[in-house]
């Protein structure tokens, strides 16, 4: 692994978006051995904001960055969704079903044990 960013490293910019994608794509970079930070702002103390307030960039030093780019492109090309034709998992909603049912009989239970 690379060594950690010192704050005297010139940085750029690799890539820029909400908090939680920057967040994501720093980790992916830092599998590859790129050290890598991120940026913006917390928003105030709200974790989920949306525009400027939830802005977040990584940074790399200027000497990873062609790498760091590279990471990226190979990471926004590959097919991380389901295999093409397979099938989605099964509905269980029977398991839903039966949840609130018990819940219910078990509300309905201790309201009779009660004597109302």
């Amino acid at each position: 692994m690379s060594d950690p960013v010192d704050p005297d490293d010139e940085l750029v910019v690799v890539y820029s978006s909400n908090r939680m994608d920057a967040e994501m794509m720093r980790s992916v970079i830092e599998g590859s051995g790129i050290a890598a930070v991120t940026t913006g702002s917390a928003g105030g103390g709200y974790p989920l904001t949306v525009g400027q307030l939830g802005a977040g960039r990584v940074l790399v030093r200027r000497k990873d960055e062609e790498a760091a780019r590279a990471v990226l492109a190979a990471a926004s090309e590959s097919d991380l969704g389901p295999e093409e034709g397979s099938e989605p998992p099964p509905a269980r909603t029977w398991v839903y079903g039966l949840s609130v049912f018990i819940v219910a009989l078990l509300i309905w239970l201790a309201w009779k044990s009660t004597g109302f």
